[in-house]
């Protein structure tokens, strides 16, 4: 066993200690304390000491490579996780499943020196976009760049600009820790809450004291979206934040981080949906496809929260982080469903080969570590790098009313992910959830910006599910059975039985194995030939890239051939991620090079 560093929490910061055991007592709230060396043999992921303590960790069931779902033993099938009484309540995707995406690109499009003004425009997406985007800038870009950062969920749309006022308002490495925590943690510090109040508390107090509700309300009508609030930049930083959101929005924001939950009634709100029993089968075929040593890292957050380290004590995290709850009349709920995973959108083989200094098994924290190293990164950025704009609204990205009156510029890029399928209300054009595409194409291909300003202008849109628009399973019997052969090079091999624990085991995995291997790129195609992507777009004078320059074309797709070098590696690895396998991101730029936006009539 060779040495290895554990994590020790102070002051709210996490730092390597190599000499000090990272198990902790009291269910997680206080450090061991003992000296250690050695990393334990069995599950890789703490120092070998204490063993009283660590044993139950370290022999788990769930760790075992024979470790079955409750249901095999049971003789029966997954059953369908639908939430009695649930599905009236309208939960917002916090975190989203779709890969976090840098949506520039300059290196394969503009050029790497390209230092002229950048717009893009982040119609309806995740903040993981913004701050790949804004990290992969060159340091050397002279131009502004403005983000436009939209979301029709108050929920994120606060978060958002809540992210952006804590990174331009702390130091970097301090921020950095508040936004991981903000952005992941059920529970914070009290030196965080104190923090954000302490420096944003006043900024929201002078803007509902010079902005009423009646004025901001006929602001927006007007089609004024956004305009420039009564903020002050703080010295030396090189970004500016607009924020259109209601004044009701801001109300609540200030409400949130006043008003303190009862943490007994949060962990009991947050259990409710995490463990309720509907998705219990369902929770254990996602650990059966996890790695026996990933899964400890997992679990050990579904029970306490808190997005840190193996050995990470997390006695200081107390307070209920109100972005994860949302307020009813007279009770709050937990604000996402049971399914919800920090590692949704992330790439596990970016996650593995990031450097932290920990325990590769680790699966949380090596997360941890790097989503601190890239936020501080981007505080870094927005205060010393290139200058930058930042505007923050919230409306539905399907609003007539935005596109039409919100956007008068032209953009560099547009990522409107997701929405561009078919209307799930196509008999209600008024307040649908998504366009489909031609009227999407209408909306913002015009605002793309003219071929003769910026060839390289693109639109960018995901199609998520239509192969359940095209056929009622994913897989046919007949694609089935061309997949088994492949399936048995990555080590999935029949038992004798298939009605054995073992063999319904099998029958689960090989369909979740199986998706990753499904011909989605000739369910797109079938998609694609029947919506008419090329003449729609051309119709519009755009056309559909036939190579993506910016965002591969299938981001989650596991791409290696059965015997090639990693192969076996990888598929686990892919298998482990909450991701949608069948997501196809499609790009378009303009056609004509002197035509300029153009909008359609309604």
């Amino acid at each position: 066993m060779a040495a290895t560093p554990t994590a020790t929490m102070i002051m709210g910061h996490t730092k390597w200690d190599p000499n000090v055991c990272g198990n902790t007592t009291d269910n997680g709230r206080q450090n061991c304390g003992n000296k250690t060396k050695m990393l334990c043999g069995g599950c890789k992921l703490l120092g070998k000491s204490h063993w009283s303590v660590h044993e139950k960790d370290c022999k788990a069931d769930l760790r075992t490579e024979d470790a079955l779902p409750d249901f095999c033993w049971d003789g029966g099938a997954p059953t369908d996780y639908i939430f009695p009484g649930a599905k009236h309540i309208d939960y917002p995707q916090l975190w989203g499943t779709s890969r976090a995406v840098d949506v520039l690109k300059l290196q394969d499009n503009e050029g790497q020196q390209f230092s002229e003004d950048l717009m893009v425009f982040f119609a309806s997406c995740n903040d993981r976009d913004v701050l790949k985007t804004v990290n992969s800038l060159s340091a050397n870009y002279q131009g502004t760049l403005t983000c436009l950062i939209n979301h029709e969920s108050s929920d994120v749309a606060l978060r958002n600009l809540l992210i952006l006022l804590v990174a331009t308002t702390q130091d970097s490495a301090l921020a950095a820790e508040v936004i991981v925590h903000l952005w992941y943690s059920v529970f914070l510090t009290r030196s965080m809450i104190d923090a954000m109040k302490t420096s944003i508390l006043p900024l929201l107090d002078a803007n509902l004291d010079f902005v009423s509700r009646e004025f901001s309300e006929a602001h927006r009508s007007a089609g004024n979206y956004y305009t420039k609030w009564h903020w002050q930049r703080p010295a030396g930083v090189n970004c500016d934040i607009k924020f259109g959101l209601p004044w009701d929005d801001l109300t609540r924001l200030k409400k949130l981080l006043t008003t303190e939950l009862n943490k007994a009634d949060a962990v009991n709100r947050r259990a409710d949906m995490i463990f309720h029993p509907e998705i219990h089968d369902a929770k254990q075929l996602c650990f059966h496809n996890q790695q026996p040593d990933w899964r400890s890292s997992v679990e050990r957050y579904e029970y306490i929260g808190v997005l840190s380290p193996f050995g990470a004590c997390v006695k200081a995290f107390d307070v209920v982080n109100p972005m994860m709850f949302r307020p009813l009349d007279t009770s709050f709920i937990y604000n996402q469903d049971g399914f919800a995973a920090p590692l949704d959108g992330w790439s596990i083989q970016d996650l593995m080969a990031f450097p932290s200094g920990g325990p590769r098994h680790d699966l949380h924290g090596q997360l941890y570590f790097f989503l601190r190293a890239e936020v501080e990164k981007f505080c870094a950025r927005i205060k010393q790098g290139p200058k930058i704009e930042f505007i923050v609204t919230r409306t539905g990205a399907c609003d007539p009313h935005f596109t039409h009156k919100v956007v008068g510029a032209c953009y560099d890029r547009i990522y409107i992910s997701k929405w561009a399928m078919e209307p799930y209300h196509p008999a209600n054009w008024s307040a649908p959830r998504s366009w489909g595409l031609p009227r999407m194409l209408d909306e913002y291909g015009q605002l793309l910006k003219p071929r003769s300003v910026n060839p390289h202008a693109t639109l960018i849109a995901t199609f998520e599910q239509y192969h359940e628009k095209e056929r009622k399973t994913a897989l046919t019997k007949r694609e089935r059975q061309q997949i088994m052969p492949k399936l048995r090079s990555y080590d999935y091999v029949r038992p004798a039985s298939l009605e054995t624990p073992q063999g319904l085991a099998f029958k689960t995995a090989i369909y979740f194995a199986g998706l990753l291997l499904a011909p989605f790129d000739e369910l797109f195609d079938e998609y694609n030939a029947k919506h008419h992507f090329e003449a729609e777009a051309a119709f519009r004078g755009l056309e559909m890239k036939q190579q993506n320059t910016i965002v591969d074309k299938w981001p989650a797709r596991f791409t290696k051939a059965p015997g090639e070098e990693g192969a076996k590696k990888v598929f686990r690895q892919k298998l482990a991620e909450n991701a949608k396998y069948e997501e196809r991101v499609v790009e378009f730029k303009r056609s004509d090079p002197t035509t300029g936006p153009q909008r359609r009539s309604i």
